[in-house]
């Protein structure tokens, strides 16, 4: 299932969001740019590289940036105009009314931490793995799992794409919805610890999923339940069951 939109209506510009957008955007356009063995280098310094943490840089390596700081530098980095834009819609449908409840530094505070958390559980799942890890997608779980706590009655809209060609439009509940979603990081987790495919840090969706939903059950005890405002055009033509 594709999302599209969901139910709950911001009530101010998602300012950190749409940067955060904008520089995993700019950055990756950048890159297009790139030869072979710059894009190599380029990921080699700023991804995070498990094995980088235990045995160091190999000899005459030349790293831009210090092994730690890849936690942070490698949320920013993406290997395909899918990888980049499958996160940003992802960040863009959930982030802006995270962002909205939380404030813009909390939010961005939030977003960092649960990317750093990802690519933790990651290093500690396979420390010794030679596999640049890159992306946005340990960083926008958390995102997600802060919206699963903190509105539990939105919905999401949704498209089920049928053979090719056919687009088939429905309304889930976002709890059902992110619920299946990391449900399935988790059970694709297992099937890469047992020596599955490695193309994708599911782990690192985990992590970062469950330091969001930390961050939101904290926000729903000290902040008291807010009307949810919902999307006018949802309410005037409500959708089919």
């Amino acid at each position: 299932m594709i999302p599209v939109k969901d139910s709950i209506r911001a009530r101010r510009w998602p300012v950190v969001t749409l940067l955060l957008m904008g520089l995993n955007v700019l950055i990756f356009i950048w890159t297009l740019g790139f030869s072979t063995r710059e894009l190599m280098l380029w990921n080699r310094s700023f991804g995070m590289t498990p094995i980088f943490f235990q045995e160091g840089q190999p000899w005459g390596w030349h790293n831009m940036f210090p092994v730690w700081g890849t936690m942070l530098t490698s949320q920013f980095l993406h290997g395909s105009w899918s990888h980049l834009l499958g996160n940003m819609l992802y960040l863009w449908i959930f982030g802006d009314n995270v962002e909205d409840h939380l404030g813009r530094g909390r939010f961005l505070l939030v977003y960092l931490l649960s990317g750093v958390a990802g690519n933790l559980v990651q290093l500690w799942s396979e420390p010794y793995s030679t596999v640049t890890v890159i992306g946005a997608s340990g960083a926008i779980a958390g995102v997600l799992g802060a919206y699963f706590l903190m509105f539990p009655h939105a919905k999401v809209r949704t498209i089920i794409p049928i053979f090719i060609f056919f687009l088939f439009p429905i309304s889930v509940p976002a709890v059902i919805y992110l619920g299946v979603w990391f449900l399935m990081q988790i059970l694709y987790s297992k099937s890469m610890l047992a020596g599955g495919s490695q193309n994708v840090a599911y782990l690192a969706h985990v992590g970062g999923f469950v330091v969001g939903a930390a961050v939101g059950y904290w926000y729903n005890r000290t902040h008291p339940p807010e009307p949810e405002i919902l999307d006018i055009v949802d309410h005037v033509f409500p959708e089919g069951p």
